[in-house]
């Protein structure tokens, strides 16, 4: 007998909605919010962080405006790769739903049609946040 391959879209969703609520959050820190008090803007973002150091003949002022510029830039560019990544694995579940929604959806076409009794028991809904329309397959047992 073949193994039994679990695909668990509950949790496949679950982590895909964790997933983009962290990339948010990171657009919003980025963008200078702090994602637990959004009501509260309070800073700049990282790419764009200033400070009044004294004017240009003050060399300590100057130097420190230009590190403090370098570090925002690359906590900024950290922050993005991040959202990217993460931005790539949420694309991965959304194509992993999918293929075990169509995957079921031939199984249960292909043992209608050769006369096999339908023993799903189970709801499979996978929404794509991309577009406006929702896939839902249900079925029940027979």
């Amino acid at each position: 007998m073949p193994p039994t391959i679990r695909h668990d879209e509950q949790r496949l969703e679950t982590a895909r909605s964790r997933i983009n609520l962290l990339r948010s959050q990171i657009n919003s820190v980025r963008s200078g919010y702090n994602p637990a008090d959004v009501g509260h803007p309070h800073g700049f973002p990282f790419n764009n962080l200033t400070v009044a150091a004294g004017g240009e003949a003050f060399p300590s002022g100057v130097n420190f405006k230009a590190k403090l510029r370098e570090n925002g830039n690359a906590v900024d560019k950290v922050l993005s790769t991040h959202e990217v990544r993460l931005a790539g694995v949420s694309r991965a579940l959304t194509v992993n739903l999918r293929i075990g929604e169509e995957t079921e959806f031939n199984n249960l076409n292909t043992a209608n049609t050769v006369g096999l009794p339908n023993t799903t028991t189970n709801t499979n809904t996978t929404t794509n946040t991309n577009t406006t329309n929702a896939s839902t397959n249900t079925s029940k047992a027979s």
